[in-house]
């Protein structure tokens, strides 16, 4: 796909730049904007064909050939499954110690209910609102003995779907699901041909953030790439009534988390349940917000905070995979200059890969590295993308973006 929001931003930017900059960097930006339509929806179906973060443990996925199908009650690393971690807690170590205790949530025995009548089912909510966990959960309770099939945006879709199709019971993960709704990606043949035929029992489990479900509401069919939109709301339409989870937690769900039995971390995070959400906490949301921010203080990580600012900036045009360093280090020194320069004394490239990859206390990352080896890119962590006061993009990162997209 070129991903929607790309497609939203291009005509936004055209737009913008007609009403309030000057004739010359006006035309610039419109052009920008106008490729960024066209040419670039066109092109990100080759950008996503670059692989995705590779996590160890995870569940099958589609790569040609045929393997032992995985069934749900295996044993299975959540976190491959895009659950995000958490701090590990003293004398816990590995996959386990990242993982904290499960809260049911009150909207968990509803999805039960609708993993077991089967079907296209989606879960919706902000960034760690705890959308992956409740769905990975769901789907252990409710259909331990299907196969499940872990969808990737660089996989043979078709192929994903042939496979479903040979499984009487059967689930197929879709973590992050606005990254398959393209022109050439997830179809509506290929969803019938998941679930159709007698006997069978098949779901398809999709989660997707709020706002990414939003850009494919009736009201942005004039705004967006009209191609993308249609391909991406056939297919939602396919599903039913989203469920909606909410990033803030319910006085109930609280007072389970508060309860003495549950892992410290998870009872620690109850108690600033009054304005975030107990998963972003988890997650160390807000506490990597809180780093980004001040590594802008001279003498502090000012270069990686503007690596942090250019990838973040990158998954708001609606590049959704890992960027590559020498792309950073291009896009990154516009965000830099804009704060200073030199003057804040920032510090090397290399250090500041290093800080913006270093876990919080074992959870995530600012950028997570796209791959085990080599320059498999780095990725903004989601939750940054979502943030209320991040600034305009600057008119640069489109035209650098779009011309490098274009090119590979």
């Amino acid at each position: 796909m070129v991903l929607l929001g790309a497609a939203t931003g291009g005509a936004v930017t055209a737009l913008v730049g007609g009403m309030w900059l000057p004739p010359g960097p006006a035309g610039v930006l419109a052009s920008v904007g106008a490729a960024l339509c066209g040419v670039f929806t066109a092109d990100a179906q080759a950008a996503l064909t670059e692989r995705r973060r590779r996590t160890g443990g995870a569940a099958p996925s589609v790569r040609g050939g045929r393997r032992r199908p995985q069934r749900v009650r295996e044993p299975a690393d959540a976190i491959a499954f895009g659950v995000h971690p958490a701090a590990a807690r003293s004398g816990a170590y590995g996959t386990a110690g990242r993982l904290p205790d499960f809260v049911r949530r009150d909207r968990f025995e509803d999805l039960v209910r609708r993993v077991r009548a089967g079907g296209f089912v989606l879960v919706v909510g902000e960034s760690t609102a705890g959308k992956s966990r409740l769905a990975f959960e769901a789907m252990r309770a409710a259909v331990p003995a299907h196969v499940v099939l872990q969808a990737r945006p660089d996989d043979d879709l078709a192929s994903l779907a042939a496979e479903a199709a040979r499984y009487p019971r059967c689930v197929v993960w879709f973590d992050e699901l606005d990254q398959f709704l393209r022109v050439g990606g997830l179809t509506v043949t290929m969803v019938e041909t998941m679930l159709s035929g007698r006997h069978r029992h098949v779901v398809l489990l999709a989660s997707m953030r709020s706002k990414e479900y939003d850009r494919y509401s009736a009201r942005q069919r004039d705004v967006a790439d009209a191609a993308s939109w249609r391909a991406g709301r056939d297919v939602l339409l396919r599903a039913s009534e989203p469920l909606e989870l909410e990033r803030l937690w319910t006085a109930d769900e609280v007072a389970r988390a508060r309860s003495a039995g549950f892992d410290p971390r998870v009872r620690a995070a109850a108690r600033g349940a009054d304005q975030f959400g107990v998963a972003e906490l988890l997650a160390a949301g807000p506490e990597l917000t809180k780093d980004w921010r001040h590594a802008w203080q001279p003498g502090s990580h000012p270069r990686g905070a503007a690596l942090v600012a250019a990838a973040v900036d990158c998954r708001r045009m609606g590049l959704h995979r890992p960027v590559g360093s020498a792309l950073l280090a291009r896009l990154h020194e516009e965000y830099l200059a804009a704060r200073g320069g030199s003057v804040p004394r920032p510090e090397t490239f290399a250090e500041a890969l290093a800080w913006a990859t270093s876990p919080v206390q074992g959870a995530s990352s600012l950028l997570l590295p796209g791959a085990a080896s080599g320059d498999g890119g780095y990725l903004a962590f989601d939750y940054l993308i979502d943030l209320p006061w991040l600034p305009a993009i600057p008119g640069n990162s489109w035209s650098i973006l779009l011309a490098t997209v274009t090119t590979t």
